[in-house]
């Protein structure tokens, strides 16, 4: 279909990305930027790229803007999971989740809104955490990197909100993907959400991508600038004590 929109995902070998992907392909030409390569991954609309490196994203995005004309939606699927308490992380571990969470993005927007700025239309959705909405104990470097990205949000949604671009960030809190999986298998970890959380448990990764697709989606159009917190209510609402 020649008017398909192109929705690229920056980090296509997540589970939440193969949810989304699941959802999104029916109508959309998918492009997907990956660090490596992974068997089950087909060739086509698949770009190799570490997102920490500026130069071979910019490389990455450069080609697939020559391959397919347009940039209609982003998703930035790119984190990690670092738990230390603030004393005992080193320098370089710290700098590795803020280039990571907050650094990446840069990278592949200063090279993604050019782009939807000429089409003057587009839709960025950004991965945010419940860590950066509620005092998590050893969650200092991913508090401040995720903090610093809903903020983030926000400012380029007011700032491109004249070229017809929608920014929106979504906030998850322990979901059950690979990434997450230490935490996962961690019986007092899941029972520490669950306990926290109205609906008691732990997020899937088509809770994540279902959220996504709703703000991909002309369902959210006069949606921009918002934080969607995909977390059982863990951030927003508090279940009663037991006494």
């Amino acid at each position: 279909m020649e008017n398909e929109k192109v929705l690229l995902i920056n980090g296509g070998n997540s589970e939440i990305s193969k949810k989304l992907i699941s959802i999104e392909s029916s109508n959309k030409k998918i492009v997907q930027i990956v660090r490596e390569q992974q068997d089950s991954m087909k060739n086509e609309g698949v770009f190799y790229a570490d997102a920490t490196h500026p130069e071979k994203i910019k490389s990455a995005i450069q080609n697939i803007t020559e391959n397919y004309q347009r940039i209609d939606e982003y998703v930035h699927l790119i984190g990690s999971i670092v738990l230390k308490p603030l004393h005992n992380m080193e320098i370089d571990d710290w700098n590795k989740v803020i280039d990571l969470n907050l650094n990446s993005i840069f990278y592949a927007l200063k090279n993604v809104l050019p782009v939807m700025q000429k089409q003057k239309s587009g839709n960025i959705i950004l991965i945010s955490s419940v860590a950066a909405q509620v005092g998590l104990m050893n969650h200092e470097a991913i508090s401040a990197a995720k903090g610093a990205v809903e903020a983030l949000t926000r400012s380029l949604s007011m700032t491109y909100a004249n070229y017809g671009i929608r920014v929106n960030c979504i906030a998850p809190s322990l979901t059950n993907t690979k990434m997450a999986k230490f935490l996962v298998q961690n019986e007092l970890a899941v029972k520490s959400t669950v306990t926290l959380n109205a609906i008691k448990r732990i997020g899937e990764p088509i809770d994540v991508a279902n959220a996504i697709s709703f703000l991909l989606s002309d369902k959210s159009s006069f949606i921009t600038g918002q934080i969607l917190s995909v977390d059982g209510g863990l951030s927003h609402v508090r279940t009663p004590p037991k006494i």
